[in-house]
């Protein structure tokens, strides 16, 4: 039988959504997966890194009047104060403008990052 995760709205106390967990063989094929993409990504230049990140961020940012009502449901942070995105469309944007100036390694294909910043995985937001 397969775990269920639960989103508990900190709205109202509801469940606000249910997934199904993936079970350990599951797990270990995502993170294989993401390993493989990640030695590909690691190939690109940093300015094209940035191009698909700005391009991703506007596709979420088109997606405002689903969004902000989904994160609201389901951070519990009322719509009145902007939600959630507004954080989102601040951190990427700000890491977009320094990435090459902050991050010059990843500009080299020769070079690598140490291990904490080859994650495989990049985190939309603070949570």
């Amino acid at each position: 039988m397969s775990d269920v995760i639960k989103l508990i709205s900190p709205i109202d106390g509801s469940v606000y959504a249910e997934r199904t967990a993936l079970d350990d063989a599951a797990v270990d094929r995502v993170v294989s997966t993401a390993r493989t993409a990640q030695a590909s990504w690691a190939a690109v230049p940093v300015a094209e890194r940035v191009a698909y990140c700005l391009k991703a961020l506007e596709a979420l940012k088109a997606m405002n009047e689903e969004v902000v009502p989904e994160l609201a449901w389901q951070m519990g942070r009322p719509i009145r104060f902007g939600g959630e995105l507004g954080g989102t469309i601040e951190r990427t944007e700000y890491c977009a403008k320094i990435a090459a100036e902050r991050w010059p390694m990843w500009s080299a294909p020769t070079r690598r990052a140490s291990s904490a910043t080859c994650a495989a995985c990049r985190s939309a937001s603070s949570w």
